[in-house]
């Protein structure tokens, strides 16, 4: 059977290949091109990747942005933080960590970010070529620990702590630099992934994980789409691409640490369990894994 092309397609130019037309209608771009390269000079790509005539594979990208996690100084906030961020990556649904694939995620200190000192230290911050670092911030939520709460407000604290986060990053993969990060991406596909994606919903069953993740924003427009079946696996697939990369090992600049009953244990790292005696303590478990952004061991 002849696939169809999701939504259509149309022409960026002379000699380019075709635009998805979700890929415009998501953003209500005119005409259904990339941004011009006038708008695209804010968005952090260089003069060489803004030409929306260059969008056809074979061609350099400025690859993702970089989301960084930020360490905070006080201890108390780096326990809150390393906890929140763990209950987020591995507690949360598909569709709140398909962004994620959207960024290069690291862990860093307020030092290495040029902070100043006293200066209100942001969750997270977004760092991208030739744009000044951009703060992510928002009211998260903790109330103190009661040992005697129930299971189910635990989970209601966590479920709000992980929408909070997921919303905060989801509001940074979007819009025209998303829009950007996706012509970008076409630029540099070769043609038969460039295929696939153009003749969704009917190459669904051809995608898997690393398909999407080397073009996590057009993936991520692509789920914006009318087809829920589309929207549902695409999210799966980008959460499966997310889930490997930032669970399945370290992240760059913290390592995963679990809390247990017995104390904390760092992984990767033998010997490592230290805190209070065996049995005095419990952590719900899914908040059980967590980013490690003590100072000390």
């Amino acid at each position: 059977m002849q696939r169809r092309r999701f939504l259509g397609a149309i022409t960026l130019g002379a000699g380019a290949t075709t635009l998805p037309m979700w890929l415009s209608r998501s953003f209500n771009l005119d005409h259904g091109t990339c941004p011009e390269p006038h708008d695209l000079a804010g968005l952090g790509l260089g003069p060489e990747q803004s030409d929306p005539h260059d969008c056809r594979p074979g061609r350099a990208s400025p690859g993702k942005p970089q989301l960084v996690f930020v360490i905070p100084s006080a201890s108390e906030e780096q326990y809150r933080r390393g906890h929140a961020f763990g209950e987020l990556l591995n507690a949360g649904s598909d569709e709140q960590l398909a962004p994620l694939a959207c960024f290069d995620v690291v862990c860093r200190r307020p030092a290495d970010l040029q902070l100043a000192a006293g200066e209100r230290e942001p969750w997270m911050v977004v760092l991208a070529p030739d744009q000044p670092p951009r703060a992510i911030d928002g009211l998260i939520v903790f109330t103190e620990h009661d040992p005697w709460s129930d299971d189910v407000s635990v989970d209601a604290r966590i479920d709000a702590r992980i929408a909070a986060l997921a919303g905060l990053i989801a509001r940074e993969a979007d819009g025209p630099r998303l829009v950007a990060q996706a012509c970008s991406e076409r630029a540099s596909l070769p043609p038969a992934d460039l295929q696939r994606l153009e003749q969704l919903p009917d190459s669904l069953g051809e995608l898997q994980p690393g398909d999407v993740a080397r073009a996590p924003a057009t993936a991520l427009l692509a789920a914006r789409g009318p087809d829920l079946q589309t929207r549902f696996h695409l999210h799966a697939l980008l959460a499966a691409a997310v889930r490997a990369r930032l669970c399945d090992r370290p992240i760059d600049g913290a390592p995963w640490a679990r809390a247990t009953g017995c104390g904390v244990e760092v992984e990767g790292e033998p010997d490592s369990r230290g805190g209070i005696m065996c049995g005095m303590g419990h952590t719900n478990p899914r908040s059980a894994r967590f980013l490690k952004f003590y100072t000390g061991r």
